[in-house]
């Protein structure tokens, strides 16, 4: 999951405008930029047995259902680091970061991804910053590990039932 986010975030950080968009730190003091992005990636990612399952679809003219079933749900928090030339520039950066922050996403497989950006920080450390000003925003990102099961369905059967009434047949 976690490269399907950072892919997500940086479509998003270049939709933006920002040209310089770095996944690791040590890239950041190497290419020191002026107005850039950082991914900072989390140490863990959350899961959680579910076993519910969350779609099914039906292939009649195969006679098959489809179950897709989220054996596990994961959490996993990024870290986006926007640095800007000044406070007016990572301002408007940061507004439209969030701006185009989508609810959720589909990867690969064709599974959504929820996304919530959960904490926003001014960053005012110079020990973090190599220029500029910055925002710091926690995004959370909620997936799962899904199995697919398929099960016949069940044919020949007559949908034209008649009721019985007592004493009948």
């Amino acid at each position: 999951m976690i490269l399907d986010c950072i892919e997500f975030l940086k479509g998003i950080l270049r939709d933006i405008g920002l040209k310089k968009i770095y996944d690791k730190e040590s890239d950041v003091t190497a290419f020191k930029g002026s107005e850039y992005a950082l991914i900072l990636t989390a140490e863990k990612e959350t899961v959680d047995y579910d076993g519910n399952k969350v779609a099914y679809s039906d292939d009649f003219v195969n006679g098959i259902r489809t179950y897709h079933i989220r054996r596990y749900k994961t959490a996993l928090t990024l870290t986006v680091r926007l640095i800007g030339k000044d406070d007016v520039r990572v301002v408007g950066l940061k507004d439209r970061f969030l701006a185009l922050l989508s609810s959720s996403f589909t990867n690969e497989e064709n599974y959504r991804i929820a996304v919530e950006a959960v904490d926003l920080r001014y960053i005012q450390d110079k020990s973090l910053l190599t220029s500029g000003m910055g925002y710091e925003v926690d995004i959370r990102f909620s997936g799962g590990v899904f199995v697919t099961r398929q099960v016949r369905l069940l044919t020949g059967i007559d949908t034209e039932t008649s009721i019985l009434k007592k004493g009948d047949g």
